[in-house]
């Protein structure tokens, strides 16, 4: 055929209704086995591809779901995206992914493309999300997930870990291993997710006896993005500082990545010289040498729960628990010296 093969051809060829063709093709209504296995051959045949624009502009929505994200570049992202896709696929769902990149203005534009582009859902993983632009899209009949954001309002659905708890178990793995001179480094805390885990370092250093001391802690706008390149420089200056600790861990562990590095090019050894220790699940962290031990954000898992909660909401489905915590356990590998023998 010359023309595009539509909906009324596959249902004359198989003999019943396009309601039939339809209930099919949308799961709609049970179609028997039988039907279903002569409905699949035809399509096959005609190369038939459903026509997901004009459905959207009769029914109001299509099988995409909206995903604003913080920073394409990091792997944490990388992961929680790879989670999301996963589920989003084995329920028939696409994808439109789009990146803020600590932006709020684009991130406004680019919420106003998807929902224009007439999504059924939207995924928010970005800084301090605004409550109103969600309501403003609950409003719209578009159901709304939050993931590894802190969100106040308990009608919005949340996924999250416990930053709190990650940081805190990291410092007091350190101190128990007989680190008192333990650095943090991060970001600009302009999310509450980096306020936790810069609260769980001090309180593991209160609850251990040990002081709080601002120089151990390092704010530096440059690991916004680029967190490689940018905790590898930065790692590079403490330590021609001479100001060496023995044990750092990290709002990020991209940052850890650039700064285990500068310190081996700088011919000290992890761990005998210093310590690292992580706070999140990407697969590289057990191929570094040494193999960096983690108390793992579970970034893939976070994506792929968010993503189940948020079809539930879709398709009407009644979600008791809106506010979903992860658990977090630390992974005990090479990247951390044990001196308290």
């Amino acid at each position: 055929m010359d023309r595009r093969v539509n909906i009324s051809d596959v249902a004359k060829k198989a003999g019943v209704s396009k309601a039939t063709i339809s209930n099919y093709l949308n799961k709609t209504a049970p179609v028997s086995k039988k039907t279903a296995v002569k409905i699949e051959k035809i399509i096959k045949d005609l190369n038939y591809s459903p026509n997901y624009i004009a459905r959207a502009l009769r029914t109001g929505r299509v099988e995409s779901i909206g995903i604003m994200i913080l920073d394409i570049t990091d792997f944490f992202y990388v992961n929680l995206v790879d989670g999301m896709q996963e589920i989003a696929v084995k329920n028939d769902y696409s994808i439109i992914l789009a990146c803020s990149n600590y932006d709020y203005e684009l991130e406004k534009k680019q919420v106003k493309t998807m929902i224009n582009n007439l999504v059924s859902g939207f995924i928010f993983c970005t800084g301090e999300v605004d409550s109103e632009e969600i309501e403003r899209i609950q409003n719209k009949k578009i159901p709304v997930v939050t993931v590894d954001r802190k969100i106040k309002e308990k009608n919005i659905p949340s996924v999250e870990a416990d930053d709190f708890d990650i940081s805190y178990k990291a410092t007091d793995y350190l101190i128990k291993k007989g680190h008192k001179d333990i650095l943090f480094i991060s970001e600009p805390i302009t999310m509450k997710i980096l306020n936790e885990r810069l609260d769980g370092y001090k309180e593991a250093l209160k609850r251990n006896n040990l002081k709080v001391r601002e120089s151990n802690i390092l704010i530096d706008s440059r690991l916004r993005t680029r967190k490689v390149e940018a905790g590898y420089e930065i790692m590079k200056e403490i330590i021609n500082k001479g100001k060496i600790p023995t044990a750092v861990l990290s709002s990020a562990d991209s940052i850890i990545y650039g700064a285990i590095k500068a310190t081996q090019d700088l011919n000290l050894k992890v761990p005998d010289d210093i310590s690292f220790i992580g706070g999140s699940d990407f697969y590289l962290n057990r191929f570094l040498n040494p193999a960096l031990t983690t108390v793992p954000k579970p970034a893939k898992e976070l994506g792929k729960v968010a993503m189940q909660l948020l079809i539930n909401l879709i398709s009407g489905k009644k979600v008791r628990k809106k506010k979903i915590i992860l658990d977090t356990n630390l992974v005990e590998r090479d990247s951390v010296k044990d001196r308290s023998t």
